[in-house]
């Protein structure tokens, strides 16, 4: 008897799974019936996954496989370890920091520079370009970048001169000090973890290299008593708590700031104080992998992100500076972040931007500028 249950139940739940692959909306067995190619994306930016599944929706005859991972660290980290066993994506994306040399020289990414149209590569920002050149020849299709910003507690810098314009080092070290002069427990200049990356522009701004660090106006900062030791990590939260006066992190933090703040003190943002022209930003960009089976398809997805409309808003998203100008020039995206006028200011002087071709240890330096920094903070 046990047995005859067992069987009829066997023979029911087949039943029902045969009804239930029937009911499925004819729509979505079409498209599986018509799916003909497949393109994988990995990236750390979730608009640009967005992005990838709005395509796939236009595209059913093609299967997007996405995969988002949580930072640009960690991707590379994978993105390392899947080349090697040669089972790299189509597409990836790449920060523009370090970490896009060990693709170049493994040979396993294309060359970019016939990938973009010429009318949108001739709209390119030359700064973040430059970020994503090796040996004169483009690897990653630029898509956004950053910028060093300044972060100002209002409530703190009252009766002082913190208009939007941009100040020097001497008197950002002036208003910092007298900061912590007059309201105790309060740090006058901190930064955020990503301080290897402002101690680069500034270093390049003064014509100087990490051979002379301890000439750096960010060693003079430190040697007058600010920025903070050992908190980097800290820094954010205790500036949004109220516990700090000057924040220096990047631009893409803006909107982060406008949330977690709220109506908790007025707060603006300042230019970085180093010469436009000196700034190198800091960006991502998209890597193509050799897959001379899907080279075409690769390159139309590529054509449908790189469309003025697709550029901005995932732009917007991310809270980044498109890396076009047509894009970044256009009034509507400079209008979208018009309560920051300190913001809007650091957009147009970035077009400014000369940048800097990276080195191919560029990974190396990130670490070196770490120690260095260590080594301040022990002496302090």
């Amino acid at each position: 008897m046990r047995r005859i249950l067992f069987l009829i139940s066997i023979f029911t739940i087949i039943g029902l799974g045969l009804l239930l692959y029937k009911l499925r909306p004819e729509e979505e067995l079409n498209r599986q019936a018509k799916v003909e190619q497949k393109l994988e994306i990995w990236a750390y930016s979730a608009a640009l996954l967005d992005k990838a599944k709005e395509y796939q929706k236009d595209h059913p005859e093609i299967e997007v496989v996405t995969k988002r991972v949580e930072n640009a660290d960690t991707l590379l980290e994978e993105l390392y370890i899947a080349n090697s066993a040669g089972t790299p994506p189509h597409v990836a994306e790449v920060p523009s920091y370090y970490g896009l040399s060990p693709l170049v020289k493994s040979g396993s990414v294309l060359q970019v520079d016939d990938v973009i149209p010429s009318e949108i590569k001739a709209s390119l920002v030359e700064s973040i370009e430059k970020r994503f050149t090796y040996e004169g020849k483009l690897w990653a299709i630029p898509i956004g970048y950053e910028v060093p910003l300044l972060y100002v507690n209002s409530n703190f810098t009252d009766g002082q001169s913190t208009t939007i314009e941009k100040k020097s080092i001497e008197e950002l070290i002036s208003i910092g000090k007298q900061i912590e002069l007059q309201h105790e427990g309060i740090w006058g200049i901190h930064s955020d973890p990503l301080y290897p990356w402002y101690i680069t522009n500034l270093l390049q701004n003064e014509g100087i290299g990490l051979t002379q660090f301890n000439e750096s106006s960010w060693v003079k900062m430190k040697q007058e008593g600010l920025i903070p030791p050992y908190t980097y990590h800290l820094a954010i939260t205790q500036f949004v708590n109220g516990e700090g006066g000057i924040l220096i992190s990047t631009s893409k933090n803006i909107q982060l700031f406008e949330k977690l703040i709220g109506t908790k003190f007025k707060w603006q943002t300042l230019p970085f104080p180093i010469n436009e022209k000196n700034l190198i930003p800091s960006g991502n960009g998209l890597v193509l992998f050799n897959h001379p089976e899907s080279e075409s398809l690769t390159k139309n997805f590529i054509t449908f992100l790189l469309q003025k409309e697709q550029l901005q808003a995932l732009a917007v998203k991310e809270t980044l500076i498109p890396a076009y100008r047509n894009v970044t020039q256009d009034p509507t995206f400079i209008d979208y972040y018009r309560q920051y006028p300190g913001y809007q200011q650091a957009i147009y002087s970035s077009l400014q931007a000369g940048g800097l071709i990276p080195l191919i240890d560029d990974e190396e330096q990130w670490e070196r500028i770490v120690e260095l920094d260590q080594n301040i903070m022990e002496d302090r």
